[in-house]
Order: structure tokens, then sequence, then C-alpha cells
């Protein structure tokens, strides 16, 4: 297993670099003090798991965290601080793991051996398959021709993935994202819902093998749609073609009727009216 470390505090580095060599079976790819540097090395070393210091200078934990989840999609991540105030925030962030410093051994091994089980979990369901997205009456997500049941521990999870696929593989502004899902949120915690939505939503997606591709570009985000088959892109398609038949047959009721999604309101509408001229 690949090990990456992030602490500003050379003590705390080779601390943890020790305990690490101790234990044994690990590459340690890179010990940074510098969480920018850390973060431009990602792509090359790429870790397995990341061992991140919270309270840095410049950078945050929390904010490389969010660079990394946007950037990079799904690595395990164990918070490690001096501070335990930043507990439920990790737990709402769906880090891997917290750990407390001092640190100790065992707590470490524990970290690594939740880490392995979730990759090796993970690493047998990267076979390739086929994913179909159906928004029209409710949302609903199919690996195989399955109907995969993903037992959401945040219904925004849901919303946030029908939301980008409504938008077709287009990219969508992040404060357009926020405002729809998390209209009554301050900025900061709205983007902070978003980033601990997809970073969770990627990690459910790995977790049942589906290659869901969430892209970010600067302030702008979207679902790669490329391998995906959406309903609603079928239903245009055909809408287009005048083959009315197979656009009928498609359109089972409104957009994500089942769902009190607020914004939605206008595609059911464009939606409708399609359906009303074929």
């Amino acid at each position: 297993m690949k090990v990456m470390i992030i602490d500003d505090e050379l003590h705390g580095l080779r601390e943890m670099q020790r305990v690490l060599q101790e234990i044994g079976g690990l590459e340690i790819i890179g010990a940074y003090q510098d969480g920018l540097k850390a973060f431009l090395s990602i792509t090359e070393q790429k870790p397995d798991i990341i061992f991140l210091d919270i309270e840095m200078p410049e950078i945050s934990g929390i904010q490389l965290f969010n660079q990394i989840i946007e950037t990079y999609g799904f690595i395990s991540i164990v918070f490690v601080t001096a501070y335990d105030q930043y507990a439920i925030k990790a737990f709402e962030l769906h880090a891997m793991d917290y750990i407390l410093k001092p640190i100790e051994e065992e707590r470490i091994r524990q970290a690594i051996k939740r880490a392995e089980l979730y990759n090796k979990m993970v690493d047998q369901e990267t076979e390739s398959c086929s994913i179909r997205i159906e928004c029209f009456k409710r949302f609903s997500l199919y690996k195989d021709n399955k109907l995969v049941n993903l037992n959401w521990r945040s219904k925004k999870c849901e919303e946030l993935l029908a939301f980008v696929a409504c938008h077709k593989g287009d990219y969508v502004s992040k404060a357009k994202i926020v405002d729809a899902l998390w209209p009554d949120a301050d900025r900061e915690k709205g983007y902070n819902n978003l980033y601990a939505t997809v970073y969770y939503l990627k990690k459910k997606m790995k977790e049942v093998g589906i290659g869901l591709a969430i892209e970010s570009k600067k302030d702008k985000m979207r679902l790669d749609v490329t391998c995906i088959e959406i309903d609603i892109i079928k239903f245009e398609a055909f809408y287009k073609d005048n083959k009315s038949k197979e656009a009928k047959e498609i359109y089972k009721a409104m957009l994500l009727e089942e769902h009190d999604y607020l914004w939605c309101m206008t595609l059911q509408q464009k939606y409708d009216m399609m359906y009303m001229q074929i």
C-alpha cells in the first residue's frame, strides 16, 4: 500500500514515518510539510492512503481535502490532528478515519486495515459494466440492467447525482449547484456541503463498482456521460428524429415526479411540452 503523509510540523511528520516503518509492509511515497506540494504530487505518486494534518498554514487540511477530492476523486484520507473539535467535521466529510495526536501505533494499524479492506472490496468491482440513469418519474441508477440500491446516508447525494445527470454532461457552475441544493446555506457552508457530498458520492459509486466521473474545471462541475445511458438524452434524440413511439415509451411520467426538487420545475415543464408535441 502506498502511503503519503502531510503535516507541516517536522516532528509530526517524522513520528508518523517512524510508526509506519515499524508497522511494515507499506511504501511511504511522500512525506510533505507543504500541503500544496503534496497536492501537486498526487498525480504522479498515486497514493492509496493519505494521512493528513488539519491545522496547517497557508492551506488547512480541510481545504486540502476538498481540493484533493475535487481534482483526483476518491482517495482514502485519514485526518491526523491534536484537536478533537474537528471530529464532527471529519464525519461530515466522510473521511476514512480520524486520529488524535499523539498518535498510537494501534490506531494507525486500524486506519490502514480499514483502507485495505475498503480498497480490496471495491477492486473486486472494477470490471467494465453498462450504466443507465433514469430521470423520468423517479431517479434510478442501473448497473448491468439491475437497479442499484445505494442506501444514501444523505438524500443530497442522490439529488446531486440527479442534478448533474439532468444537465446531460454540460458543465454547471458550482455556485448554481450550491444555490439549487443548499439554498439556505451561506456560501462557505454550501461549498463545504458540495465537496463533502461529491466525496461521499464517489465513495459510494466506487463501492458498487460504478465508474461515474464527476469532473471539475475551475468553478464548474459536470457528469461525464460518455459511457452512460440517460433516458432524457435518448428522449430528446427520439424527439428530434420524430420517433414518437420510442419517445413515448421513455417518458414514463413527469421528470423526477416522485421527488421534491424545486430546481427541476423548469425542466419538468420543458419535457412535458415536448411530450405533448409528439
